[in-house]
């Protein structure tokens, strides 16, 4: 994996931990190595994880990191600037919080 690659993610998953800090979201970051996929999912805190979850979820994104339609510079770029603003995303809804 691409060491710029590699900052990015966990920058992400940093920003999935302040967002669950907040009380008001749960952020799941899921790394899927059989496929060098993360995926990120945002829900209210709080809700039954019984039920339809769909219609209750916040965000949802799912990035390759690695692997198959990884390999070229545009590639590596594209990969970077999704990382960037899902983690961008993250970051608003927990400042969102912070504001209120």
């Amino acid at each position: 994996m691409n060491d710029d690659i590699r900052a990015a993610v966990e920058r992400l998953f940093s920003a999935c931990l302040e967002v669950t800090a907040t009380g008001r979201y749960d952020a799941f970051c899921d790394y899927q190595g059989h496929v060098d996929w993360l995926e990120v999912m945002v829900y209210p805190a709080g809700i039954d994880y019984q039920g339809e979850l769909a219609s209750h979820r916040l965000m949802n994104s799912r990035i390759a990191i690695d692997g198959w339609g990884v390999e070229s510079p545009a590639d590596i770029a594209r990969t970077l600037q999704q990382l960037k603003e899902t983690t961008d995303r993250l970051y608003a809804l927990a400042s969102m919080e912070e504001a209120a």
